[in-house]
This record gives structure tokens, C-alpha cells and sequence, in this order.
């Protein structure tokens, strides 16, 4: 077993790696400004309107036009109000939580596959060494979840990969273990 400053190292060198990989915090964040729309489809609005009103028919329909004018008035404030609404989706950015760092690194990251290729092959490299083990799910966007206390104030923004995100990660975290445990009793 490594020792703390064993991992230490590791952990160093996965970041460095990253960071080498993808670039900064700013160029790997998984949010961009630009792509910080409001959205008006149904497909998009469906999920809180389901959450809201359970049984089908016009009580939902009219929470989906309901959902439609407060985007609307938030495009308005965000367009035309003070500058702490033109400055929202900024809060927005500085409040996403898409980093962690525990008993393990977890995080949300932007970038093409060539990255994640070059990620990858390190990281299954380091696997192979018994340096760590590792999990990945690739998307094609993120889902955000916000709690918000203050409207320009104290919030977070978590973010996942859309379509299993964190969980498949996790899945494939854990079939990489199982198949280390395999090995480690094997070897005894």
C-alpha cells in the first residue's frame, strides 16, 4: 500500500498530467458562457414540470408556459436589467462545482479525443504500474443540478455527463478494482 506521500506524487503527477493534457482549470471547465442559454423546448423543460406536477394533462402543460415566461423574463433581466443580472451566467460559471478531491479525484472536463485518448493511456498506464485505479464515461454534454440560496448570492451549480455521468464512471471504477483484487489474489 503507498504510502501518504506516495500518493501524494500520484495525485500530483495525475493533475500535472491533466493539466498538460487539457490545459488550465479555465480551458478544461466543462461550462462555457456562451453555451449558458435558456432553454424553451419541452424536452428540455420536462423534467422540472414532471417534478412539479406529477399527473399529466393541461396542470402540466400550463407549468411548461409557466416555465417559458420566467426565461423569458430571466433573457430580459439578463439582457437588459442591472449589472448583476448581465453579470448572472458568470456567477453561474464561478459557482460550478465540477471538481473534487477526497478519498479520490472525480471531476467533469472539457476536451476533444485526442485528450481524452492521451488521458486515457496514461492513466491506464499508471493502472498497469499499481499506481492507481481509475474510472471514465465519455458525453457529449453535461446536465447541471443548481441549489440556489440567493439569487446573486450564495449558490453551487454540480454538473455531470449526461447519460449515466458519475454513475458509469463509477461502474467502470469499480470493475477495474474487482479485476485488481482478481490479481492481488492471484498473486498470493
Amino acid at each position: 500500500m503507498p504510502t501518504a506521500i506516495e500518493n501524494d506524487a500520484i495525485y500530483l503527477d495525475v493533475i500535472q498530467t491533466l493539466e498538460a493534457t487539457y490545459g488550465s482549470r479555465d480551458e478544461r471547465h466543462p461550462v462555457a458562457i456562451p453555451k449558458l442559454n435558456l432553454s424553451w423546448l419541452d424536452r428540455d423543460l420536462m423534467g422540472e414540470a414532471k417534478v412539479f406536477v406529477q399527473q399529466r394533462g393541461w396542470r402540466r402543460w400550463r407549468y411548461l408556459w409557466w416555465l417559458r415566461v420566467v426565461n423569458f423574463l430571466g433573457w430580459l433581466l439578463m439582457r437588459f436589467g442591472g449589472s448583476a443580472w448581465q453579470n448572472y451566467r458568470q456567477l453561474v460559471l464561478l459557482t460550478v462545482d465540477f471538481q473534487k478531491f477526497d478519498d479520490g479525484l472525480r471531476m467533469v472536463v472539457s476536451g476533444d479525443a485526442v485528450m481524452r485518448r492521451v488521458l486515457i493511456a496514461y492513466l491506464e498506464q499508471q493502472y498497469r504500474a499499481g499506481n492507481l485505479v481509475y474510472g471514465y464515461r465519455v458525453s457529449d454534454r453535461v446536465v447541471m443540478t443548481c441549489l440556489i440560496f440567493e439569487r446573486h448570492g450564495q449558490q453551487v451549480h454540480f454538473v455531470d455527463g449526461a447519460n449515466g455521468g458519475y454513475a458509469l464512471a463509477a461502474r467502470s471504477l469499480k470493475q477495474r478494482l474487482e479485476e485488481r483484487q482478481k490479481f492481488s489474489d492471484r498473486a498470493v
